[in-house]
């Protein structure tokens, strides 16, 4: 949706606009998204504007919004929804962050650090 001007959001905290997504298919019916991949970021533009948005005192995108995953069919496996402005306000856009998964090198240095441990206790037990 392209605006113009800037688009000013009245909603309170206790009366949220919602978000509510749906996940359809390639013939435009409810179920999965055929590429959809939980592991990646993905970042959609829902409104531009020429001038931005604008909210009521005391209000910014995540009091005046609520995001509905209970129609979206594809799985999230942790993953979180959120909604942004972009840098120059100008922009709503909608993100998928994936879940964080631990990097393999903090797995296997905590590996690596319980097998020293194990091993220098049991070095010591028998020398003892």
């Amino acid at each position: 949706m392209n605006l113009l001007g800037t688009l000013t959001f009245n909603a309170k905290s206790e009366n949220r606009i919602t978000l509510d997504l749906h996940s359809l298919t390639a013939a435009n019916t409810p179920g999965n998204i055929s590429d959809f991949n939980p592991n990646l970021s993905y970042n959609w533009t829902i409104a531009t504007t020429t001038s931005g948005f604008s909210f009521s005192s005391g209000q910014n995108v995540a009091t005046a919004f609520s995001i509905q995953t209970s129609n979206w069919s594809n799985p999230l496996a942790g993953g979180t929804f959120g909604l942004n402005l972009s840098g120059d306000a100008k922009s709503l856009i909608l993100s998928f962050t994936p879940a964080a998964v631990p990097e393999p090198g903090a797995s296997a240095l905590t590996v690596l650090g319980f097998a020293i441990l194990v091993t220098r206790l049991g070095f010591k037990s028998r020398h003892s």
